[in-house]
């Protein structure tokens, strides 16, 4: 079995594909991490100004 020669504009039109494909897949993983991340801010942010709150409550 031996390697068939790849002509360069059959190299590069899969090249592009790979591109693109590749690109919309990081484009919605870095989305869904910043969502993540986003969401589990807010819940620090709630939990520190709860603890907050019970300390000025509480003597």
């Amino acid at each position: 079995m031996s390697i068939q020669p790849v002509r360069p504009e059959d190299k590069e039109h899969a090249l592009s594909e790979f591109r693109e494909l590749i690109g919309a897949d990081v484009e919605a993983g870095i989305d869904s991490h910043e969502r993540k991340m986003t969401r589990m801010g807010f819940v620090f942010l709630a939990i520190f100004v709860g603890v907050i709150g019970l300390m000025a409550v509480l003597p």
